[in-house]
């Protein structure tokens, strides 16, 4: 769990900790994943710096920036923006969440149709944005000094396929990755809970919690757009992300016991 200094940062959390087919193990307090720091008081900056933390990179766009705030920074550490739209609020769903009515909601997101749009969104992740998932795992390998935080707006959907994919290129197991991305859940409840308690009229409850969760479901569908665009993992990273041999090399002499 996060460190109790750590209250008002969504989902906070190590990445490491799973075992490799290598038989190595992914180390702890050297990756760490959030929601966004827009909120983060001055005893979390602190907390954050206490665990070393040197480089914030931070995935959101323009449109997370003026909903979330810019954001703020531990002590010491320095920001890598790599701005992708959030695939659980682009622009047409929240269009749909904001502003549609109750029958047009009823229609798009009633009977399933939710859930095929963050599966659609989560393959999209994986074939749309090779170049900032390249430069993440390029940076991690050397130029970012660590200990990193890498986060979204609430640390699932983006953050989760770049935790997802790094545990990945280390050779942890496909389960033990699902095992992981699905704890967003566990660290969000309350959050969902809340956010799902109070919708706006005309909007139930079921339809909108999709897009709050994380399920084993769209990390399948990431899985299957990287081996359907490219033929299989390995290339996806090779070729989809231009990350070579050296590369993951390197991200295992420093991330890896």
């Amino acid at each position: 769990m996060a460190p109790p200094e750590i209250r008002t940062i969504s989902n906070f959390r190590d990445v490491g900790g799973a075992a490799t087919r290598g038989g190595r193990r992914v180390r702890r307090g050297l990756l760490y994943r959030s929601g966004h720091l827009g909120s983060a008081s001055a005893e979390e900056l602190a907390a954050l710096a206490g665990l070393g933390i040197r480089t914030v990179i931070d995935f959101r766009g323009a449109q997370d920036l003026e909903g979330d705030g810019a954001g703020r920074l531990p002590p010491g550490a320095r920001l890598v923006r790599l701005p992708m739209s959030d695939p659980a609020a682009g622009g047409d769903i929240r269009d749909l969440l904001y502003r549609a009515d109750a029958v047009g909601l009823e229609r798009v997101l009633g009977g399933g149709g939710a859930e095929r749009m963050m599966r659609a969104a989560a393959a999209g992740l994986v074939t749309d944005r090779c170049a900032e998932f390249g430069a993440l795992l390029r940076g991690l390998a050397g130029a970012h000094p660590l200990p990193a935080l890498m986060h979204c707006s609430a640390g699932k959907d983006r953050t989760g396929w770049a935790a997802s994919l790094l545990l990945l290129v280390l050779g942890a197991s496909e389960d033990d990755v699902i095992e992981h991305y699905l704890l967003s859940n566990d660290y969000r409840r309350e959050e969902n809970e809340q956010l799902l308690a109070s919708p706006r009229d005309g909007l139930q409850p079921e339809w909108i919690r999709p897009f709050l969760e994380v399920r084993a479901e769209y990390a399948h569908a990431a899985l299957a757009a990287a081996a359907e665009r490219f033929g299989n993992f390995d290339a996806y990273v090779e070729v989809g992300l231009g990350v070579d041999a050296p590369t993951r090399e390197r991200l295992a002499s420093r991330l890896l016991e």
